[in-house]
């Protein structure tokens, strides 16, 4: 399954034969014409290991933070713990592994809260790809353990299987199916589908094959705004669109050599492995952050010679605000932003000792 190609901890280059057709051919030499902007601050940054939290997961760890909560999702033992970012103190866990009522057979924990429309209390949502299922937690409920804080529900176009599920609305879907598109919305209302091809496009023309790894894409929603961020994968550019999915801005902040060089390389060699951007965003109603990996993938998973990670940070306008530089170099798979103490939490899948560090922006030196 492609799905399981391109998971975050399985290196990402594709190995394939090189006694295979050539799947791309080289339309046009020119320069690109895209408008490279730069960010308006640069600022290195180091990070501290938490060392109250330890993930024993290998795979499939993500992170998110919704007021004074730390949500760590794994996909063994309990899948969900929360913890305290005052203390660090573990205030709750739930959640096993399997395929009853209300277990999670493939979860995958999103980046949007949601509150209870009777008494305002936080409700974060996963989603599972196996099951093809929405759960919606109760966090004060998960951790006082109430009745009927955990609910399930069926995706209603419940025969589409999604790649990558990004966003549930009450009016829409946002996510990556099989298919050839950048992202589908599924509205609800309508029943209808609306979709983006592939974009921004480059100057050679591909094979189908390798339009899904190249523009796989990462992805954010401002409700507030009515605004989606797409960050591609392995072409440093994000778009944003309306909800209508008109596009409304195209940023280029690098330039496309490093994939024109890999899409070269493997016309000759059968193999391609070339530099990967943003491989995750979190968002809140004024700022997008995407963690670039800013490496290739044979650095980083075959040789380990990784260097220089960032946080890229943009507002919902399109402008670019600051690029955080990983001084200490760390490899970062998932990571959450808390935006009201300009923390950021990130699961570090390579340390052996503690894997879950935080960022302090507040102790930049710049700030």
């Amino acid at each position: 399954m492609i799905r399981e190609l391109i998971e975050k901890n399985i290196p990402c280059f594709l190995k394939l034969s090189i006694a295979a057709t050539i799947l791309f051919s080289i339309t046009s030499c020119k320069n690109n014409k895209e408008s490279i902007l730069t960010f308006a601050e640069e600022i290195s940054i180091q990070g501290k290991a938490i060392e109250d939290i330890i993930v024993y997961s290998k795979k499939n760890v993500n992170l998110m933070v919704v007021d004074t909560f730390l949500v760590i999702q794994q996909n063994h033992e309990k899948i969900l713990k929360v913890y305290s970012t005052n203390s660090f103190k573990l205030l709750g866990e739930y959640g096993n592994n399997g395929h009853g009522e209300l277990d999670f057979a493939d979860p995958y924990l999103l980046k949007q809260v949601s509150f209870d429309e009777l008494d305002g209390t936080p409700e974060i949502t996963l989603y599972d790809y196996q099951k093809i299922e929405l759960n919606k937690i109760n966090l004060l409920g998960m951790i006082d353990q109430k009745k009927n804080f955990h609910k399930q529900y069926r995706l209603e176009e419940k025969d589409f299987y999604y790649l990558h599920f990004y966003y549930d609305s009450p009016e829409f879907y946002l996510g990556i199916p099989e298919g050839s598109h950048k992202f589908t919305l599924y509205n609800k209302q309508d029943k209808a589908f609306q979709s983006i091809s592939y974009t921004p496009e480059l100057n050679y023309k591909l094979d189908q094959s390798l339009l899904y790894p190249i523009y796989r894409s990462a992805i954010a929603v401002n409700e507030k705004k009515q605004k989606i961020a797409a960050a591609t994968l392995l072409i440093p550019n994000l778009e944003l669109y309306n909800f209508h999915l008109e596009r409304l801005k195209s940023i280029y902040y690098d330039n496309t050599q490093s994939i024109e060089n890999a899409l070269i390389a493997y016309a000759k060699s059968g193999k391609f492995d070339s530099k990967h951007y943003i491989s995750e965003l979190d968002s809140n109603e004024d700022y997008i952050f995407g963690l670039s990996y800013n490496n290739t993938s044979e650095d980083i998973y075959s040789n380990y010679s990784y260097s220089d990670l960032n946080f890229l940070v943009f507002d919902w306008e399109g402008n670019l605000i600051t690029k955080y530089s990983l001084s200490d170099d760390k490899f970062i798979e998932s990571f959450a932003v808390d935006f009201k103490k300009n923390k950021v939490y990130c699961y570090l899948p390579f340390e052996k000792d503690n894997n879950i560090y935080v960022y302090d922006l507040n102790n930049s030196p710049n700030n």
